[in-house]
């Protein structure tokens, strides 16, 4: 298997988990998030690049919910259970995308979308719909 098609596997199983998680309600963390989708056990992906080839996929994944007019799925991917939030890295990366305003806080931003992205996918007809597109 080539490199880019493993690429776009993960970013299939990644966006899969996140819709899954975004539909009950839930999150994952970043280290999380490496386990379940595989990242942590490919031998083919160096152990320094793990996670800058996670934020990759997430930035990917969040232009492509964004272009389709949808919430940012990836705000439900946390620093830790500790720490609630997306790291500051997401933010930047959501301002860069044009998915946040940079005149929103990432406070406000944070709580309102998160709560959007929930009500969005927790509805079945839509979680149905989309959740393979």
């Amino acid at each position: 298997m080539s490199f880019y098609n493993n690429y776009v596997d993960y970013k299939g199983r990644i966006r899969d988990i996140l819709i899954e998680l975004a539909h009950k309600r839930s999150y994952i963390t970043y280290e999380i998030l490496c386990e379940k989708s595989g990242i942590y056990d490919d031998y083919t992906i160096k152990k320094e690049i793990k996670m800058p080839f996670l934020f990759k996929v997430l930035k990917e994944i969040m232009v492509y919910e964004h272009e389709s007019n949808r919430r940012c799925l990836t705000i439900i991917v946390f620093k830790s259970d500790k720490f609630l939030k997306p790291s500051d890295v997401f933010f930047k990366i959501a301002e860069e995308c044009e998915v946040k305003n940079k005149d929103i806080d990432n406070e406000t931003f944070f709580r309102t979308e998160l709560e959007e992205v929930y009500s969005t996918w927790e509805n079945k007809d839509f979680y149905n719909y989309f959740r393979s597109k």
